[in-house]
């Protein structure tokens, strides 16, 4: 019954997964990004023609992971600000989550996403292999199979139930969501990310970051957005998520050669910029 359920949720991850309902900027962002010898005024034209986008470029340009708050206010210094890896991360990012309803529920989640991949951004220079920008992606997209299994609840009959699952953390909701759709969140990101051409190590960090601390390398981007969403719960319980600190996340922290007081900073800088975060997405 595991298998067909997957099989089910996998299908219904590909009818959805080609975003036909992006407007089209959205589409030639996407397009425009894709390739590879695209450069910044390419990706800059292309967003100039979307009001909101840009305007969501420049507020993630000054936010306190930037440190230049409230200084960027035009999308060509926005761009510059961020730098080329980061804006594509971003667009990309915010074209993927406007596909879905954009409730409280799915802005929390997107708040929660958005913590993790600062923290995961600046987590990136104590791990070996894993650079700032795809850190920070990584981070942004962890959950982005909760947004998917959103999309297929709303066409399942039990909302009080939905509701139930979307307040669990930890291993609590994955076995609830394995038991209701028969995958967990972390797989259907995988999918789902596997069916836009995702780098793999995007992928796996996605689909990694409630693994078992066992699996966990101590290099790469899997181990970053890992102990970031952990120290979620820790730092943010208001805006954690499904974030939750755990004795595996000790283990993987101590793996990666980091330490008590490592743990403290990440805490510290998680509650400093939680207000901005809150603010930022209209909690």
């Amino acid at each position: 019954m595991l298998s067909t359920g997957n099989a089910i949720i996998r299908n219904k991850i590909r009818q959805f997964a080609n975003l036909p309902t992006l407007s089209l900027v959205q589409t030639k962002l996407l397009q425009t990004i894709g390739n590879p010898k695209a450069n910044v005024e390419d990706i800059a034209a292309v967003i100039r023609h979307d009001p909101t986008l840009s305007a969501r470029i420049v507020a993630v340009a000054n936010s306190p992971f930037f440190g230049c708050p409230g200084r960027v206010e035009s999308l060509e210094k926005a761009i510059l600000m961020i730098g080329f890896d980061y804006v594509k991360g971003i667009a990309l990012s915010i074209c993927i989550f406007s596909f879905f309803p954009q409730t409280k529920s799915l802005r929390s989640l997107w708040a929660h996403a958005y913590a993790v991949a600062s923290l995961a951004g600046k987590l990136s220079g104590r791990i070996p292999d894993a650079d700032s920008s795809s850190s920070f992606l990584a981070g942004l997209l962890h959950d982005i199979g909760r947004f998917v299994f959103m999309k297929i609840y709303a066409d399942e009959p039990q909302p009080d139930r939905n509701d139930e699952i979307f307040e669990l953390k930890g291993r609590e909701l994955l076995q609830a969501e394995t038991e209701t759709l028969f995958c967990t969140h972390a797989d259907a990101g995988r999918w789902f990310l596997e069916s836009l051409s995702f780098p793999e190590d995007i992928i796996d960090a996605v689909g990694m970051h409630h693994a078992q601390a066992g699996k966990v390398s101590a290099n790469g981007l899997v181990p970053v957005v890992y102990l970031a969403d952990g120290i979620m719960g820790l730092g943010s319980p208001d805006l954690a998520g499904d974030g939750e600190w755990t004795d595996e996340h000790e283990a993987v922290l101590a793996r990666c050669g980091m330490g008590e007081a490592d743990k403290e900073r990440m805490i510290a800088e998680v509650k400093a910029e939680e207000s901005a975060t809150r603010s930022f997405f209209n909690l």
